[in-house]
């Protein structure tokens, strides 16, 4: 089977489907850059909007009109959806993102799903509870990234902050034993939910201190009011996030 790569949606589903396209590989599939060469459409899917959604069921709709086949995975691979294959996000692990030519930044998944009761939030449903994956899992695969020539390194999750409240580790803990690792590269931390970061903020800027971490946060507030906050099912209070950042 030849199939071409669509990726869409957060650095979490964008690596995810990079390294289920390395698992069709390992199958002895072939990818190719064309949608034109392909005889299948490998879909990673993004619901975090309805616009979004919506938008990825009539990409689909397209595919299967030009007779090709989809191989659907990502978030929209937990709801219902006709005459697709779906490839749950499990084949993905134990593989590596596809670092092509002139492309040395690589996304390390380091836990699946969310432990957050948000209200709007449709990501949680489709990604079930945390999940940290294990440390020796992570560092194994940014080494082999590192040796394959990634000089850059992006840690993804639904929620960096939460890794390790499911094993007893920290995100923090996870970064020292990363920059240990030898070799020229940088780390890029990705997105963290302000209740879960702010726990962690000590310990978390004493290991950002190392020269292989850049000095770069991701937390969204996502409201201003306090009120709207509480009825989103966020964690916290605009107060509590302006003093922090402070």
């Amino acid at each position: 089977m030849k199939f071409v790569l669509e990726n869409y949606g957060c650095t979490l589903n964008q690596a995810q489907g990079e390294m289920i396209s390395s698992y069709l590989i390992s199958q002895g599939h072939q990818l190719v850059d064309r949608e034109e060469e392909a005889d299948s459409v490998l879909l990673s899917t993004c619901v975090v909007i309805k616009q979004t959604e919506d938008r990825m069921r009539r990409r689909i709709r397209e595919i299967k009109d030009s007779g090709k086949d989809v191989l659907l995975s990502g978030c929209l691979t937990h709801f219902p959806v006709e005459g697709v294959k779906k490839i749950d996000f499990s084949v993905s692990r134990g593989n590596l993102p596809i670092l092509k030519d002139g492309d040395l930044s690589a996304g390390i998944p380091i836990a699946e799903g969310c432990n957050g009761g948000c209200t709007f939030c449709i990501s949680r449903i489709a990604r079930g509870r945390l999940q940290s994956f294990g440390v020796d899992e992570i560092l194994s695969s940014i080494r082999d990234m590192v040796n394959m020539g990634a000089r850059e390194i992006r840690l993804t999750a639904l929620d960096t902050a939460s890794y390790g409240q499911d094993s007893g580790s920290s995100l923090p803990e996870l970064l020292n034993e990363i920059v240990s690792i030898p070799g020229d590269f940088m780390v890029r931390i990705g997105m963290m939910e302000p209740e879960n970061c702010f726990s962690i903020m000590e310990d978390l800027l004493e290991s950002m201190k190392s020269e292989k971490v850049y000095k770069f946060l991701h937390i969204p507030f996502q409201s201003g009011d306090s009120i709207v906050l509480r009825k989103m099912g966020r964690k916290y209070r605009i107060e509590e996030f302006l003093e922090e950042i402070r």
